[in-house]
């Protein structure tokens, strides 16, 4: 699986992120937030996760979880924890249960 975080900023101050997989069971998708300033590097923090939150992957426990932090003078104005296995646990859970 590849997983793709890309974050912009337009003329207004903006900030973009789209989140986008080439998993069948990942829908991508985007979000913006309201920034009234221009937006760094340092700004955007993005910490990949195993399901089980350990930020290291194994053969058994793949990333499928992204956090993004969108930071301002140290301060976080905007946090999302992105699943990439949710919409295919949903679909489990909904066989199963």
């Amino acid at each position: 699986m590849h997983y793709t975080i890309k974050v912009y900023q337009d003329d207004d101050y903006t900030v973009y992120v789209y989140v986008n997989s080439n998993s069948l069971i990942f829908e991508n998708t985007n979000y913006s937030v309201d920034y009234n300033q221009k937006v760094s590097k340092e700004d955007i923090q993005i910490k990949w996760m195993t399901l089980s939150g350990s930020t290291e992957p194994k053969e058994n426990d793949q990333l499928g979880l992204a956090n993004v932090k969108i930071l301002k003078d140290g301060s976080v104005v905007n946090e999302k924890v992105i699943s990439f296995v949710g919409k295919g646990v949903k679909a489990i859970t909904d066989v199963i249960g």
